[in-house]
């Protein structure tokens, strides 16, 4: 066989075997996925700007409010026992001249026994408002996860009406694009749904906040 055909007919082979293994990557390679439409909805907006969502707000501010109020209270009482317990003192204080080791001693009795009392109140105090605040926060969470249950059909539907697939929190998001932005559809779905709420039942009163005990 002639030396010089040995080389191109290797060349020749070489590049049918690279022409072959470039067909069998391009037939073998995974296709790439797909990216649906998604779309960005700003929860923390429909939940502080919409109808629905003030709704609520107010409650769970009626709920702090019972806290602040019951801690106003508690403080007050404690305050009223400080006072006492000073006029005792000054009492025992200006009487130490002219009354003798009997009644001086009984005054000290009194002074202690009003000062163990305030203790015990103010102990009592701290652990009623730390219950009271368990709960508050409890019936806040559930008020909250209610509001979320209820916004999350106007969600679903603006989601249906552009044909999206995924809908994300904004809050999880880098950057977002204006047009990916369904916020305000969706507070106009739930602020509507509201209206018609109001009109289906004019006369119905609004419901009172739950009390927190």
């Amino acid at each position: 066989m002639n030396r010089t055909a040995l080389p191109v007919a290797f060349g020749v082979a070489l590049g049918v075997g690279a022409i072959a293994a470039d067909g069998w990557s391009q037939s073998v390679a995974p296709e790439t996925p797909r990216v649906g439409r998604i779309g960005v909805v700003d929860l923390s907006r429909v939940l502080g700007e919409s109808t629905l969502g003030r709704e609520y707000a107010a409650r769970v501010e009626a709920l702090r409010a019972r806290v602040r109020t019951e801690g106003q209270r508690l403080q007050t009482a404690l305050e009223k026992k400080d006072e006492e317990i000073r006029r005792l003192q000054e009492q025992l204080v200006l009487g130490q001249a002219g009354a003798g080791a009997e009644a001086a001693d009984e005054g000290e009795q009194r002074l202690n026994r009003w000062a163990r009392e305030r203790e015990l109140q103010r102990q009592d105090s701290e652990q009623h408002m730390e219950l009271l605040q368990r709960k508050v926060q409890r019936e806040s969470e559930g008020l909250m996860a209610d509001l979320r249950a209820r916004v999350q059909p106007f969600i679903d539907a603006v989601m249906q009406d552009r044909g999206l697939e995924v809908v994300l929190d904004r809050e999880a998001c880098v950057a977002v694009a204006a047009a990916a932005d369904i916020t305000d559809e969706v507070i106009a779905r739930a602020d509507e749904s509201s209206r018609e709420a109001r009109r289906s039942s004019p006369d119905k009163p609004a419901a009172a906040p739950p009390q927190a005990r």
